[in-house]
C-alpha cells in the first residue's frame, strides 16, 4: 500500500496493522481496509491526528 502524500506514522501505523489483521482473517483487501478505516475514525473521532493530517 502507498501514500501519494505526507501521513502520520503512528496514525499510518495503526490504521496498516488492522489492514493486515483483517486479511490474516480472511477478508478481501478493500473490505479489510475498509473495516480497518472504520475502526479507526470511531477509535479517533474529534481527533485531527488522522493519516490525512499528519504532524507537523
Amino acid at each position: 500500500m502507498a501514500s501519494l502524500w505526507q501521513v502520520d506514522d503512528q496514525s499510518t501505523a495503526e490504521l496498516i496493522s488492522q489492514f493486515y489483521q483483517n486479511l490474516r482473517q480472511g477478508m478481501g483487501r478493500a473490505k479489510a481496509l475498509q473495516i480497518a478505516q472504520k475502526n479507526w475514525l470511531q477509535q479517533h473521532s474529534g481527533n485531527q491526528n488522522h493519516p490525512g493530517f499528519g504532524q507537523h
